[in-house]
């Protein structure tokens, strides 16, 4: 480690002045406005050449880069991150490991600490052709002490109490859990602050890297518990369509959805009926896609109180409650139109499955609002839940009835060990595509039928696999330059490096996912990302012997040339 602090100081002799740990390269790539596009297959191909890929990469940087994901993909390291940090910064103190950590991992996978200093990684980026995701990854997990203080001070809440006990759930899990980085509540001023970092994150792309996106979580913006509330409602009102579509057509006329509201909630109001059925109606009926498109928590809320059976727990919010999601959904708008304002793309991140109806349903109402003109606002589908095929169906649907743009970042999904395990401790339905193979092809076939709308449609194709990445680009090879340019790329800042500089090379809309904050507020970001990248073992697997083999290329040159020179002979 001393080693390689000692390279980061002295070792990168490049073209540019750049620090270990930002991305240094100087690659020739078309400007991103006026792309000219390589052929597909010489992009694939260049995935898996080294000496193209890293080419502009100094010793020091490469050596730094092998070192900081092979340890990632030690067991016992990875396990034991949290206490090793401790210990370290105990012994040695603060400033020491801090700097050990710039120069190691901070270093490698985040940007800097402040829009200041994440400047001239963002403008190194840009210059070679590959833009900025920033995400604003401070995050602080409350400890036990802190824990108790939050349940002695809200005795008197239950749905606090809930999120407490869904935590000690969590933690008290079996099987060793990546868990997604999640705010714990402390109140509605400490989401009022997170609205003022999240509009500090704006402001550094639309300084910074205007072209870029910024990233947001919606659990930081009012208590976790309610928004789990808040989509089983939601979910409550899907089923509610399938309650009054006895036939299971899925399309209702305005005279059967009447009758069958009348049925199920009998004591509503005429005028309450005549108005829920007028809102609903497209070419004088009511089908599924037209309900979940235009529903409002508050009319689910009217409706299954006025049922024959009344509200159940799920639907039976106090005005508080209500209040609080009423609160979360402000937050959310307030954030989105500033971005509008700076026109900066908002991408909101998705989280675990029983958060995800509530955030589904907030970016449908956000896409509505800012996605008129251009694609500002860009939902994120986990393709590993069984759902999410059909979901993008409804999602492009929607967009093409309403006349929005459809923004999309497309995921696998990086915990299916804490939604399995949840779901096995809870007693409900794994959500999870069963195999690792079906998510693949899940995927893809969420992939092809975007490709088959990009008319108004703009995704992110958010991925280290290459295959999927070469998929794509073959899909591409005929289309328009124009249909290419709303198609992107993205990696992890860190990690396949050798996809995002060819993709950038070949004239691709690439993008790195751009961590940033304090580093001490930023040192769990970094034990979780540990924690993802040891189990992605084939992507990172393929760096590390990329990686490896650029080094030894450099170490030993002679070994090159007696190559080309066998090869020449041949």
């Amino acid at each position: 480690l001393a080693w390689m602090f000692v390279l980061s100081k002295n070792g990168a002799k490049t073209s540019s002045p750049c620090v270990v740990g930002r991305v240094c390269r100087s690659v020739s790539t078309q400007s991103p406005k006026t792309p000219r596009y390589l052929p597909a297959n010489e992009v694939i191909s260049s995935f898996t050449n080294p000496e193209k890929s890293f080419e502009i990469l100094s010793f020091g940087q490469l050596l730094r880069a092998y070192v900081v994901l092979r340890m990632c993909q030690v067991p016992f390291l990875v396990k034991n991150s949290e206490a090793v940090f401790k210990k370290s910064t105990k012994i040695f103190g603060t400033g020491l490991v801090n700097a050990v950590n710039k120069a190691t991992f901070f270093g490698h996978f985040c940007a800097g600490e402040s829009e200041k200093t994440i400047r001239p990684t963002i403008k190194w980026l840009e210059g070679h052709g590959i833009g900025g995701i920033l995400d604003y990854a401070a995050e602080a997990d409350l400890d036990e002490e802190a824990e108790e203080k939050l349940a002695d001070a809200t005795q008197n809440q239950p749905i606090v109490q809930e999120q407490l006990e869904l935590k000690k759930i969590q933690n008290d899990l079996q099987a060793p859990v990546f868990q997604a980085r999640t705010y714990d509540y402390e109140g509605e001023a400490k989401c009022e602050v997170n609205v003022g970092i999240f509009f500090s994150c704006i402001e550094a792309v639309h300084n910074v890297s205007p072209e870029g996106f910024a990233a947001i979580k919606v659990t930081a913006l009012g208590l976790p518990a309610i928004l789990e509330r808040f989509s089983k409602a939601i979910a409550e009102a899907h089923k509610l369509f399938a309650q009054l579509d006895k036939d299971g057509s899925g399309v209702l006329t305005k005279e059967q959805f009447r009758g069958a509201l009348l049925q199920f909630a009998p004591k509503l109001t005429p005028t309450d009926v005549d108005e829920l059925t007028s809102k609903f109606l497209w070419k004088g009926n009511v089908d599924y896609i037209e309900w979940t498109n235009t529903v409002r928590l508050e009319e689910v809320f009217k409706i299954i109180q006025n049922s024959a059976e009344g509200p159940s727990d799920v639907t039976n919010f106090t005005e508080e409650e209500i209040q609080l999601v009423k609160n979360m959904m402000k937050r959310v708008h307030k954030i989105a139109k500033f971005a509008a304002q700076k026109k900066v793309r908002l991408m909101i991140d998705a989280e675990h499955t029983y958060f995800q109806t509530a955030i589904d349903h907030l970016v449908l109402e956000l896409q509505r609002r800012f996605n008129k003109e251009e694609p500002l606002i860009f939902q994120t589908y986990q393709c590993y839940l069984q759902h999410s095929y059909s979901r993008v169906v409804h999602d492009l649907e929607r967009a093409n009835r309403e006349g929005y743009w459809f923004g999309a970042k497309i995921v696998r999904g990086a915990y299916m060990e804490l939604e399995r395990a949840r779901a096995q401790t809870m007693n409900y339905p794994d959500p999870i595509h069963p195999t690792k193979e079906a998510t693949s092809e899940n995927y893809h076939k969420v992939l092809l039928k975007i490709l088959e709308h990009m008319d108004r449609s703009s995704i992110l194709v958010a991925t280290h696999n290459e295959e999927s990445i070469s998929m794509v680009l073959n899909k591409l090879e005929t289309r328009s330059d124009d249909t290419r340019s709303r198609v992107h790329f993205g990696q992890l800042l860190g990690m396949s490096d050798r996809l995002t500089f060819n993709l950038a090379r070949g004239g691709y809309k690439a993008y790195k996912y751009i961590p940033y904050g304090p580093i001490q507020e930023v040192i769990p970001y970094l034990i979780r990302r540990a924690q993802e990248n040891s189990s992605m073992l084939g992507g990172a697997a393929k760096d590390l012997t990329m990686i490896r083999k650029a080094l030894l290329g450099r170490v030993f040159p002679f070994l090159k040339k007696e190559k080309k020179q066998r090869g020449a002979q041949e």
